[in-house]
């Protein structure tokens, strides 16, 4: 086994493809209570999608590009007034906003996200990085692709993440499901099959 440096010190990799891109739901990680923020520690998820579009270069080749955004696990306000990031990319990718009363039983992002298709619209910001700017609904008449990473893929950056969360408060559930603020916690038994046109 020989360990090589980089030419130039620095990790390169065939660059992510910007616009709108095909894509599957792999994985939703739960970074638990994350610090950091001026608003103090909060909930956080990571989603994770696979691209349609496969790598050409390297060691990967034939592999599929996978990017991720990381999410505070809210919903926003009840009235629709501050809505989460969240909250609009799941609204935005379902093609309908949430009513009350779903906003007010939560979704549980690991249940109903992991296989659904969607178009992300990928942008390059200053630093080079390719990051998920929206999520919309999968192209009509687009064929469904699936995931190809195996279901216990975790990348170490994710796993360093859920190492450093916080201790969770006793008065507070361990991981709640994303809510709106302030309504109750939701239940585990009413969300709908990733292969159901609406979540």
């Amino acid at each position: 086994m020989i360990a090589k440096a980089n030419e130039g010190g620095t990790f390169t990799r065939e660059k992510t493809p910007t616009g709108l891109q095909q894509a599957v739901c792999t994985r939703v990680f739960d970074l638990g209570l994350q610090g950091g923020g001026k608003f103090g520690p909060k909930y956080q998820v990571m989603v994770f999608w696979e691209l349609a579009a496969k790598m050409t270069e390297g060691d990967y080749a034939g592999q599929p590009f996978v990017v991720n955004k990381r999410y505070s696990l809210s919903l926003g306000s009840l009235d629709g007034t501050k809505p989460s990031n969240l909250r609009k990319d799941l609204e935005s990718w379902r093609s309908k906003a949430y009513t009350e009363e779903e906003l007010k039983a939560g979704v549980d992002l690991e249940k109903v996200l992991p296989g659904r298709n969607c178009q992300l619209n990928i942008v390059e910001n200053a630093r080079g990085y390719a990051e998920v700017a929206n999520v919309l609904p999968p192209a009509a008449g687009a064929p469904k692709i699936k995931p190809v990473l195996p279901p216990d893929w975790m990348p170490n950056f994710v796993k360093a993440l859920i190492e450093k969360q916080l201790p969770v408060p006793p008065d507070k559930p361990a991981n709640p499901p994303a809510q709106v603020a302030g309504a109750p916690p939701a239940g585990n038994g009413n969300q709908k099959p990733p292969d159901e046109d609406i979540f």
